[in-house]
């Protein structure tokens, strides 16, 4: 005999990623740039507004948090405050810019160690897109309507790191441009490692002129698979840590960072680092310094999904029963259609994950999609719908987990869906 039980009532909102036609895209300049010239107190030019970029790209060595030389506000004027921040980021790297020529502290001067230290910081290329119907960032688009000086600028950075695994900013990184006010699943930075081994720890860093409760839950994803647990920002550094990994690299692994955006945030601009990761057998983290590109929070009217599981119920049922309803639930959608483009359940109990085969999706009493398993190292059941996505009309819709029960005497096998992130739904109009 086989435990089941349903899993505990639950209810979420799942923002749905949306797009607004027409919504400008904020201009953002590179994170990196080359420093060939000693800076000081005093020094004008280009090269000084790239050094406060650089320097407020991390919280740590911000030369501004408001007014003048904050993030968006650089200036080319080495001030007071610049010379500040740049003695914290000496101190921050002392042992590669001060040791070498002696010192124990920062100086505010940026003279050969200090620019040698900025220049490995992203080793970026940025390409300027103009708004459609634009050929200059002047003037407004006769297609669009919009400013012409709302120009985006992507910045694409590369850095390699050593040791058994390497990582770097992969080919499909997204773009710079607009996520949603209370969207779930933004997709905001995609790393690409490459090697042999087991990745066990990933540590990123909110970044951009944003709050640190603007990324309500922080998730990676492997293709349409979620591999980790929701992670919230550090209120004290802006770090994001996920431990108790264990991705596989075979060749290569591509980690793409997903993020529930929080409401009221419009306006904002946010992005994220990977500043390090463990690889499985290390003592010491690797460090790394890639950044994704800024994505300026938009508002929308965004379709609404909300979903509830029925109440918390126990059943005993026979080893090789077929067609077992595992989870139930009502999926309410409101304002417009929804696309169901793919659903992630956990596994839960004292059954071996094998337990449950043949498990498939069902909608308002219909299959859809293929059957799928659990997988053994993550106790993860994903579906992906992604080339074929179920249509949710407006209204409460039922859905099923269902499958067959093979082994498990005397044990119980639960379901849960633990995240909005884990219902990933499309608007129908919006079209992301």
């Amino acid at each position: 005999m086989t435990t089941i039980i349903s899993s505990k009532s639950a209810k979420f909102a799942a923002g749905l990623v949306g797009l607004v036609a027409g919504v400008a895209m904020f201009a953002i300049t590179a994170q990196a740039a080359t420093f060939t010239t000693n800076l000081k107190q005093g020094s004008t030019g280009a090269d000084v507004k790239n050094l406060q970029i650089l320097l407020n790209s991390a919280p740590s060595t911000q030369v501004a948090t408001t007014g003048a030389g904050s993030p968006g506000n650089e200036s080319s004027y080495f001030g007071p405050a610049t010379k500040a921040a740049v003695i914290k980021f000496q101190n921050k790297y002392a042992s590669e810019v001060l040791a070498p020529v002696g010192l124990t502290s920062g100086t505010g001067f940026v003279g050969a160690a200090t620019r040698a230290k900025l220049n490995t910081m992203g080793g970026s290329t940025s390409t300027t897109t103009t708004v459609p119907g634009c050929t200059s960032t002047v003037g407004f688009s006769p297609t669009t309507g919009q400013s012409c000086a709302t120009g985006a600028v992507t910045t694409t950075t590369t850095t390699t790191q050593s040791g058994p695994i390497s990582v770097s900013l992969a080919n499909d990184n997204p773009a710079a441009s607009a996520v949603v006010a209370s969207q779930a699943t933004a997709d905001l930075a995609h790393f690409t490692f490459s090697g042999n081994g087991t990745i066990k720890n990933v540590k990123l860093l909110r970044t951009g002129i944003s709050s640190n409760s603007t990324l309500s839950s922080v998730y990676l994803y492997q293709g349409s698979v979620r591999v980790s647990d929701g992670a919230s920002v550090n209120n004290t550094d802006s770090s994001i840590t996920f431990n108790n990994l264990s991705i596989a690299v075979n060749g290569s692994a591509t980690l793409s960072v997903k993020a529930d955006i929080a409401a009221n945030t419009a306006g904002q601009i946010v992005g994220v680092q990977l500043v390090g990761y463990t690889v499985s057998g290390a003592t010491a983290m690797n460090t790394a310094n890639i950044s994704g590109n800024y994505m300026n929070v938009a508002s929308a009217a965004l379709a609404g999904v909300t979903a509830s599981s029925t109440s918390a119920v126990t059943a005993t049922v026979n080893a090789g029963t077929i067609g077992q309803t595992f989870w139930s639930g009502a999926v309410n959608v409101s304002t417009r259609a929804v696309s169901l483009k793919g659903a992630a359940f956990k596994f839960i109990g004292s059954a071996t994950s094998d337990a449950a085969t043949k498990l498939q999706l069902y909608v308002n009493g219909l299959p859809v999609g293929s059957t799928a398993s659990v997988d053994s190292v993550t106790n993860r059941l994903s579906f992906d719908f992604g080339t074929s996505p179920v249509t949710l009309n407006t209204g409460s819709q039922t859905v099923e987990l269902r499958g067959d029960i093979v082994k498990g005497s005397n044990r119980t096998i639960q379901f849960n869906l633990e995240n909005a992130s884990d219902l990933i739904t499309m608007d129908s109009q919006l079209g992301v």
